[in-house]
């Protein structure tokens, strides 16, 4: 440096800073950024991740819940008595809401191998009532405390001016399968 005015001397260091400055960039602060951001996408991911966990925590709790209902209010491990419930409610729902029901047949599916927890039972219901009476009848079904679910609805007018309808629909049901269930557990 020396023989050199200030000026260029001034020149030099500035230039030695500033490919420093790139250095230290380049190979430090760079790398340094690149794996903040990495960590905190990782961060995000995991957020989302335990988020996930909790509401599935939550839903399994509530499952639980609603479990239980069912089976305290009929879920049962014999198919015949899980036929005689939903047959009870039907007849109960439809004598309160003034339904007359035409028949109400019984069928358990069977799906080959019925490797599932729970099996399905279909009951086949055809009646006929006022508008009323056919829509409260439907409001029982669909919010009963038993497991029930209505696959097929048809509905119709049973007199010319339309004041009687009829209703067919399909209902199923479920209940647990014990045998698969402790072969599941061997």
């Amino acid at each position: 440096m020396t023989g050199l005015s200030n000026r260029e001397k001034i020149i030099l260091s500035v230039a030695v800073l500033a490919i420093g400055l790139l250095i230290s960039d380049k190979y430090v602060l760079s790398p340094l950024m690149a794996k903040r951001n990495e960590i905190k996408n990782q961060k995000e991911e995991l957020t989302a991740e335990v988020n996930e966990g909790l509401a599935v925590m939550n839903r399994r709790k509530l499952m639980a819940r609603k479990w239980k209902q069912m089976t305290d209010s009929g879920l049962s491990d014999n198919p015949a008595v899980t036929e005689g419930i939903v047959l009870r409610y039907l007849e109960d729902a439809a004598y309160q809401n003034y339904l007359t029901l035409a028949s109400m047949q019984p069928e358990r599916v069977n799906r080959g191998d019925n490797k599932d927890a729970v099996s399905e039972i279909e009951f086949l219901v055809s009646g006929e009532g006022s508008i009323k009476a056919v829509t409260m009848f439907l409001w029982d079904v669909e919010n009963a405390a038993i497991p029930l679910r209505i696959k097929t609805m048809q509905l119709g007018a049973s007199d010319e001016n339309g004041s009687k309808m009829s209703i067919t629909m399909r209902v199923s049901s479920i209940y647990v399968n014990r045998k698969n269930e402790e072969v599941g557990n061997e």
